[in-house]
């Protein structure tokens, strides 16, 4: 109870616990997956730029289509990461489906990163 009360006092201080540290995956997919999953539906909402030219397609009426497909994979993979954290119960050829996907969406994230803005 004592160290419970110490990891509320330094995440109000520092904004994460030392009991945070020691499953930092968890905590970041924490704190990102639910800022993200508003971004990427704000995005399909009201439109945004598109960041990088490649993503742009000047021939279709919602250019900025193949950037939300973009958004929704890593949103996807954070919502798996999600997933594997709350024990939702997968089969092996399902569980190594979803690592593929985790890996996509994490890779286009790091691609991304400076792109996340509107």
């Amino acid at each position: 109870m004592i160290k419970e009360v110490k990891w509320k006092i330094q995440r109000l201080f520092r904004g994460y616990s030392d009991s945070d540290l020691w499953d930092l995956n968890s905590y970041i997919v924490e704190r990102i997956r639910p800022a993200f999953k508003a971004f990427v539906k704000h995005a399909k909402k009201n439109g945004m730029g598109c960041p990088i030219e490649e993503l742009f397609d000047k021939n279709k009426r919602n250019n900025c289509q193949k950037w939300i497909e973009v958004l929704q994979k890593i949103e996807k993979s954070f919502d798996l990461m999600h997933e594997e954290e709350t024990k939702v119960s997968r089969t092996l050829k399902q569980q190594i489906k979803d690592g593929k996907s985790i890996q996509e969406g994490l890779e286009l994230f790091g691609k991304h990163l400076q792109s996340l803005w509107d």
